[in-house]
């Protein structure tokens, strides 16, 4: 199990196969991650054990993760990142990487330590960008950009707890739009719609990027199928919903929601609506219809959490007018991969 082992103060790192790692180890590091998440909001349900064990028993093809522990002396793990990479066509020389430290062991260089492996897995692989999430409170960003990070894209995590809602607003909001009739997938989506389904994927393009650097991205109807069978592996159940334009059998906007029989937040995927399909209702139908939807089929759900660039004035308008409120602010970051990884190496200042 053990791929790779550097020393720093009172620790050290090792990189892991999540594949062969005990359940004990995968504990430790769950803790960390779920600690984290309830440290920054107590009032919220955190990811649950089976969604994480989830990710890691039943990974995509074309996005394959390494992951990196911290060890105290004692042999306690103390931090995690995992370094993932992009094996579709668009942004390849991009990596993702997500770093978490237990509480108790911050500020003693456990972040830098890790992000040190990390960034140098993306540059060995060719990845010539950083890119990494951060809460807008607390230290993170700070120890992002003293690593070579910049924030490029403010997003808005809400939440909504389904006491909150307005019946009468969704049930007017879910009137039919003409020239439209809506589609429902429910854990599965069958071969036949692969095609257009991966083509609609594509109206997250057209979202606010803001500073953030990407390459439109593009997903085959095949990876879309193993993305679908992914997530039931894990234990994700999904409902898609499709707004289809009747005269073209064409979608002109879908929403999504993941469901798992583990938590009682359930997780809102992408929501959009093609360009000249817009200003007709649809978002509001596709988010109205969505909610509904759940509430009749998934029992168990008690609550809903999405995620919005906080310049989609488009989106945040519907969400607000739903009654979301906001959980809190995060920034997408990114790096130069050569200079993150020099400032992660630097001697740590006393």
């Amino acid at each position: 199990m053990l791929r790779h082992l550097r020393y720093t103060v009172g620790m050290r790192i090792e990189r892991i196969d999540e594949q062969a790692a005990s359940e004990a180890q995968l504990r430790a590091i769950y803790e960390i991650v779920a600690g984290n998440e309830r440290e920054a909001l107590p009032h919220w349900e955190p990811t649950s054990w089976g969604e994480f064990l989830g990710r890691i028993r039943a990974p995509l093809a074309w996005r394959p993760t390494t992951r990196w522990v911290a060890r105290a002396d004692d042999g306690t793990i103390v931090g995690t990142a995992t370094l993932a990479l992009e094996r579709r066509s668009t942004n390849r020389d991009h990596a993702d990487i997500d770093v978490d430290v237990a509480r108790r062991a911050r500020r003693r260089g456990v972040g830098r330590a890790l992000l040190r492996s990390a960034a140098e897995q993306a540059g060995a692989e060719g990845c010539t960008i950083v890119d990494a999430m951060c809460r807008e409170e607390g230290t993170g960003l700070r120890f992002a950009e003293a690593m070579g990070m910049a924030p490029k894209l403010r997003e808005r995590r809400s939440g909504l707890r389904f006491e909150d809602l307005d019946l009468a607003l969704l049930e007017k909001w879910r009137a039919p739009v003409p020239g439209y009739e809506l589609v429902v997938f429910e854990d599965g989506y069958p071969a036949e719609w692969l095609e257009r389904l991966a083509r609609a994927a594509a109206v997250m393009n057209t979202a606010p990027l803001d500073d953030f650097e990407m390459e439109p991205e593009v997903i085959t109807p095949a990876e879309l199928d193993e993305l679908q069978r992914s997530r039931l592996a894990k234990g994700t159940l999904f409902t898609t919903i499709a707004a289809v334009e009747t005269a073209t059998g064409e979608i002109a906007g879908y929403t999504g929601l993941l469901h798992r029989a583990d938590r009682t937040i359930a997780e809102q995927e992408d929501t959009g609506v093609w360009p000249q399909h817009r200003n007709r209702g649809l978002g509001r139908l596709l988010k109205a219809s969505m909610l509904l939807r759940v509430l009749e089929t998934r029992p168990w759900v008690r609550g809903v959490e999405t995620w919005n660039a906080g310049s989609n004035d488009a989106m945040l308008r519907i969400n607000v007018e739903l009654g979301f409120q906001v959980l809190e602010w995060w920034w997408n970051i990114q790096g130069s991969t050569e200079v993150v990884l020099a400032r992660a190496s630097a001697e740590r200042q006393a």
